[in-house]
């Protein structure tokens, strides 16, 4: 595993990408700074739980260090971000809060190829963000 000093890169998140425990929207990366584009076709919760469109995914990394994911977006709403290891699917960090701007960020470090979880608690449908992940 070397550092991760590849050059940037980008992708789309696709749909069917709901169920944390099956995913099937792999993202391979240059091993350096990464921005996915996606959209959380609709913003809701019952009060516990998320009920409406989750974006789950992986990205794949051959390196590893000291990284920061940065989840943004442009119109009021409450997103909430997930990192996990793929490996072992160990949690890395979570950010939830109950604010209805942009950000929402993460420093950790990256184990290789990790989960990351877009959730949007509360918003309007159609509600595109950007999720970018540097070293």
């Amino acid at each position: 595993w070397g550092e991760c000093d590849g050059p940037w890169w980008f992708d789309n998140e696709t749909e069917p990408n709901d169920d944390s425990g099956s995913i099937t929207d792999v993202i391979a990366t240059a091993d350096g700074e990464f921005i996915v584009f996606g959209t959380s076709t609709t913003c809701t919760n019952d009060g516990s739980d998320w009920t409406g469109d989750v974006d789950w995914f992986e990205l794949e990394y051959g390196c590893t260090g000291a990284a920061n994911a940065l989840l943004e977006w442009s119109v009021p709403a409450d997103l909430d971000l997930v990192i996990a290891d793929s490996a072992t699917s160990s949690l890395i960090d979570q950010q939830y809060s109950v604010s209805m701007s942009s950000p929402e960020e993460s420093n950790f470090t990256l184990p290789g190829n990790i989960i990351v979880g877009v959730l949007c608690w509360d918003g309007p449908a159609g509600l595109d963000w950007t999720m970018t992940l540097s070293f």
